[in-house]
């Protein structure tokens, strides 16, 4: 049963129980699809040719946090996940992870409430003190 609350979704059989953003996505090269979904447990993606569920969570990967708060797929197949303690990037073809923090890169807070992806393919990313790029 899915219920839709303020801004969350809760779904049977996702961890964490609480949905925040989910996104399809997937190798635009070798046309993969997966279903990605950001919840207070994690990160979470299903891939349905394999029936199979993964969670990501700082316990068993890179994640700086579990609250997965915003995901952004950009224009090369790569996801971008806003948590509370720094943004991480996942290659999801090789599960490749980079997390950028306040202190390394160029975020005014590690706590980044929202992303976006310009025409030219530049990220953006918002905090509650301003827009990064």
């Amino acid at each position: 049963m899915d219920v839709i609350t303020d801004d969350a979704w809760v779904v049977d059989g996702i961890p964490g129980q609480a949905c925040y953003r989910s996104c399809r996505g997937g190798s635009r090269r070798n046309r993969r699809v997966s279903l990605r979904a950001g919840t207070a447990a994690g990160l979470v993606r299903y891939q349905p040719a394999l029936d199979r569920w993964s969670r990501f969570d700082p316990s068993n990967s890179p994640l700086p946090n579990a609250n997965t708060w915003r995901l952004l797929e950009d224009r090369t197949g790569r996801l971008w996940i806003a948590t509370p303690h720094g943004v991480a990037c996942l290659e999801d073809d090789r599960l490749r992870w980079t997390v950028y923090r306040q202190d390394a890169a160029a975020l005014g807070r590690d706590s980044v409430l929202s992303m976006c992806e310009d025409r030219d393919g530049g990220l953006w990313f918002g905090t509650d003190i301003g827009v990064w790029r």
